[in-house]
């Protein structure tokens, strides 16, 4: 809900609306990266063994005849930036694709899709907050500065320079001046309640005329405030094989 909606009722992002619901990490996603969630390089591992307050979309889809690939966009949004970026605070979204293709490009052995993999680099940065570390270029929508202040003990997690607009936040409550203090120290003096990705592509290969199984799903990890949201947008199908991933819009 947006600012000044009544039904249902804005939730601020930071305090965050706890649904006391939890649950199992996706079985067949976390065995396939070694018992662990993966992260971002060189940020710290999320702590905790279950998903809280989950919320998980399926879709079993049959695929036209001739497709061999098809595209979403996707857009992150999260309170934990920037105060909690690169720290184990991080809330996890995932594109799950089970699938019988077996071609080339192939696509995750961990099915997920929501991930970027800089040019020329075989490092994986799942998409959440943590690709503001880094400077990976695919969170956008923020002010630059310090990120991870929050981590008062941990590593010097740097700063961000790719911010290049908060258009997007506009509305969500993400764009207010950040609440000094709030679970750890504001990061900046312009610091505002979070950032997101901006539009971003994820895409997938499939085999025409079979049924595919997405799986959508987004949670907060280590805790149930602080909280994140993903927009999908724009489905579309295609007649030739893509890049598994993610990448900018």
């Amino acid at each position: 809900a947006a600012k000044n909606d009544a039904n249902p009722a804005y939730q601020d992002f930071e305090t965050g609306a706890s649904m006391a619901t939890e649950s199992a990490f996706p079985a067949d996603y976390l065995a396939a990266n070694g018992n662990k969630l993966p992260n971002a390089p060189g940020c710290a591992d999320p702590t905790g063994s279950t998903a809280n307050d989950p919320i998980m979309l399926t879709l079993q889809i049959r695929t036209p005849s001739n497709a061999k690939s098809f595209k979403l966009s996707t857009n992150f949004f999260s309170s934990e930036f920037p105060e909690y970026t690169c720290t184990p605070y991080n809330d996890f979204f995932v594109v799950l694709l089970d699938s019988a293709y077996t071609g080339m490009p192939a696509n995750p052995t961990d099915k997920n899709l929501a991930f970027f993999t800089p040019p020329g680099s075989t490092a994986k940065y799942p998409v959440g907050v943590n690709l503001a570390s880094g400077n990976t270029g695919l969170f956008t929508q923020c002010v630059n500065g310090d990120i991870g202040c929050a981590d008062l003990f941990g590593p010097d997690h740097g700063a961000i320079s790719t911010c290049t607009s908060t258009s997007q936040l506009a509305g969500t409550g993400l764009d207010e001046a950040a609440a000094t203090g709030f679970g750890g120290p504001q990061c900046n003096t312009n610091s505002l309640k979070g950032g997101a990705t901006g539009w971003l592509e994820t895409s997938g290969n499939v085999k025409g005329g079979e049924i595919i199984t997405l799986r959508i799903a987004i949670w907060d990890t280590s805790d149930h405030v602080l909280d994140s949201l993903a927009v999908i947008d724009a489905f579309q199908w295609s007649v030739d094989v893509a890049q598994p991933g993610t990448v900018i819009f």
